[in-house]
């Protein structure tokens, strides 16, 4: 019987190995049976508006889920950094809305 890796396991084997993040997710999803709905779990409602728009806009950029991904298995103080470096950002472009 083999035992496939959880995604966590495969970025931090892509992180030690220095291999592409990328690569090693999309042999993984590959490996891994294909699911019609999203494949984790929320203990907030599904009819929460704002978990709504958040899901929506996770299907529509990809990029941005992995990017998220990457953010929560950042060390404690690496993820507090780029979660206000986000937030200053994007409360900067609210404020230079010509941009």
């Amino acid at each position: 019987m083999s035992h496939k890796p959880n995604y966590q396991t495969v970025i931090r084997f892509a992180e030690l190995y220095q291999v592409e993040k990328e690569y090693l997710v999309e042999e993984l999803d590959q490996l891994l049976p294909k699911v019609e709905e999203p494949g984790y779990m929320t203990k907030e409602s599904l009819e929460d508006h704002d978990l709504g728009i958040i899901l929506q806009l996770l299907q529509q950029e990809p990029e941005l889920k992995k990017i998220l991904l990457d953010i929560h298995l950042m060390t404690p103080k690496r993820h507090a950094f780029f979660v206000d470096l986000l937030t200053y950002q994007i409360k900067a472009s609210k404020k230079h809305k010509n941009i």
